[in-house]
């Protein structure tokens, strides 16, 4: 078995964290990022300075590669609210032209993080499986919904193999302290330095919160135990249901601070509630 791996977006928080993990069980990870300043300093992978519009980089990385860890992304669902041109130029042209590379190759492995809490929209029921309908609210989810389907139809025209992880709403060490993303991680910073926070709506929002660790576990298994299916996709979270206020309030006990929130009205982004059923994986 070749155990080389390539990983796309490999100095994210994701890609980070499985660049670490998969360098420590006896893959050859090469890591593509743009950044190179951010690569990890440990030197137990090979990393490499560029993008995936680079077809020219990308077909001489993918050569030496049967697995493919597509995890880089350039937004979040609240950064291209009215601006669907971004999200395609940043997210979904480049991702187009990885998938116009991988036809010049056969039996490659795709593995492609999506994202459970942005592509299904507000379900008609939860925990959703992985065959409910997609009605993403934000630009950001469709440019993952329709991405999945530009990558099913890879799998029909190629003999390449596709593995969609749709992960929950993600925390953990190393997550950068934005704005719009990461709510356990902003929660935190927030409490610690005094500083206020915005909630947007009522704080009722019920979602589902998966430590990164558990998404890098759920990639290995699936690079090392692939389904022999030409196309899946599995959820990858807690099956469990936060609110925000539940979230606020756990922080709130475990750190003896209180939190100074303020509730504006909520965004036409973000679902009511979403949990996923992790039953599949």
């Amino acid at each position: 078995m070749n155990s080389n791996v390539l990983i796309l977006g490999g100095t994210g928080f994701v890609g980070h964290h499985l660049v670490s993990h998969l360098s420590s069980r006896s893959f050859t990870v090469y890591s593509l990022a743009r950044n190179p300043e951010a690569f990890s300093s440990e030197g137990k992978s090979i990393n490499i300075e560029g993008n995936i519009s680079n077809t020219t980089l990308l077909r001489r990385l993918i050569k030496h590669c049967p697995v493919i860890v597509h995890a880089a992304s350039d937004s979040v669902p609240g950064d291209t609210v009215n601006v669907p041109l971004c999200e395609a130029h940043n997210n979904f042209l480049p991702t187009i032209s990885l998938i116009e590379g991988l036809h010049a190759f056969e039996q490659r492995h795709l593995i492609f993080i999506s994202s459970g809490g942005a592509i299904y929209g507000n379900p008609p029921s939860n925990p959703v499986a992985e065959n409910t309908s997609c009605h993403p609210l934000s630009y950001h989810g469709a440019c993952k919904a329709s991405l999945e389907l530009f990558l099913y139809t890879l799998t029909h025209q190629t003999n390449n193999r596709v593995t969609i992880l749709r992960p929950s709403n993600l925390y953990g060490p190393g997550q950068r302290n934005k704005r719009n993303f990461g709510l356990i991680r902003v929660l935190l910073s927030n409490v610690l330095t005094n500083s206020e926070i915005t909630i947007w709506g009522d704080g009722s929002t019920e979602k589902d919160y998966l430590h990164v660790d558990d998404l890098i576990s759920a990639c290995e298994k699936v690079i090392r135990h692939s389904c022999q299916k030409r196309y899946v996709a599995y959820n990858v979270g807690s099956g469990k249901g936060y609110s925000i206020n539940t979230i606020c309030d756990i922080i709130e006990e475990i750190t003896e601070k209180k939190l100074k929130k303020t509730y504006e009205p909520s965004r036409l982004v973000d679902p009511n509630q979403i949990v996923l059923n992790t039953d599949k994986i």
